[in-house]
């Protein structure tokens, strides 16, 4: 008997040292899981950073584009938009579109709102690359309170041969 009051005492010792330590264990754990959820946090937002950059490169592409000057220099010479629009004529650096190129090569479809002294609008250009200089395609010009697109693309005058 003396025995089991002996290994009671033990177990018993035992337990309260092993209680002793339980609350740095915890604190140590929680530090981990605090430290966790740190790293989770950062990594959430370094990720969110990449997609932000990434999507607002390629915006910047497509709105420095030759393509998106050369649409933008043909709208500022046009007529139509000086007329409606007003000069000077400036653009946003934000555009919207497609832009592709391969070898000499290349397509592009692009967007961007323009403004002047008497309005805005949106100006819409499709372009392609032939050995390596874009050309229009198509031009045009929306205004907010006018139905349809105005084209602003120059009459091609033909000659006959």
């Amino acid at each position: 008997m003396h025995q089991g009051i002996s290994g009671y005492r033990e177990s018993a010792s035992l337990l309260e040292q092993n209680m002793a330590l339980l609350p740095s264990v915890l604190k140590f754990h929680s530090q981990q899981l605090a430290q966790l959820r740190r790293n989770r946090m950062f990594v959430f937002t370094l990720s969110l950073g990449a997609c932000f950059a990434g999507t607002a490169l390629a915006f910047t592409r497509t709105a420095y584009s030759d393509a998106a000057k050369l649409a933008f220099e043909q709208a500022k010479i046009s007529p139509v938009t000086i007329r409606s629009l007003g000069e000077p004529l400036r653009r946003s650096s934000l555009a919207f579109g497609d832009l592709e190129t391969h070898g000499s090569g290349g397509q592009a479809s692009v967007s961007f709102s323009v403004y002047g002294p008497r309005g805005r609008g949106t100006l819409y250009a499709d372009a392609a690359r032939f050995h390596r200089s874009w050309q229009l395609i198509s031009l045009d010009l929306e205004l907010p309170n006018r139905p349809g697109r105005l084209n602003l693309m120059p009459i091609q005058s033909t000659v006959p041969q």
